[in-house]
């Protein structure tokens, strides 16, 4: 290897060493890995709604591919403060996720299939019993993030 590749695997090592360390002590349900310069981000917890975080990423000015594996790389001229960058917007994405509510409580991989099936099950059985239009559900929305009906803090000031 030449001595570039080292020094980007060095940094890269430390990246995911000290940006694990500050998701641990901000108790957010995210780590990242890494395979020599490669990484990627994990969900430690199951949920249905991770695939936000990459809108959070955006805000933050960090914009990842649609599309693809998860797969993340740096570029071989990132600096000290590239890096520090990148670490920030993953932090305040993931900080701002967890307190728009999308992370909360403890909740398993079979909630979440339960949860699912009750909510196909309501619908086939208010579809298929409906005279009317067909009925719409709408799944609740985290305090803060606004949806097609308005913000969620709009639903509760007209409630």
């Amino acid at each position: 290897k030449t001595n570039l590749y080292k020094k980007l695997e060095l940094y890269t090592d430390n990246f995911v060493i000290e940006l694990n360390k500050e998701l641990v002590q901000k108790n957010l349900p995210i780590r990242v890995d890494n395979l020599t310069t490669v990484w990627t981000v994990l969900f430690k917890q199951p949920g249905r709604y991770h695939w936000i975080y990459q809108y959070y990423l955006r805000a933050e000015g960090l914009v990842l591919s649609w599309v693809g594996t998860g797969r993340c790389l740096f570029s071989l001229d990132f600096t000290d403060t590239h890096f520090t960058k990148v670490k920030d917007a993953i932090v305040n994405a993931a900080v701002n996720m967890k307190n728009d509510g999308w992370w909360d409580g403890d909740v398993s991989s079979k909630t979440i299939k339960n949860r699912i099936l009750k909510e196909l099950i309501n619908k086939v059985l208010s579809s298929a019993f409906s005279t009317s239009s067909p009925a719409t559900t709408t799944s609740p929305t985290p305090r803060g993030v606004r949806d097609a009906r308005g913000s969620a803090d709009d639903d509760k000031k007209s409630s």
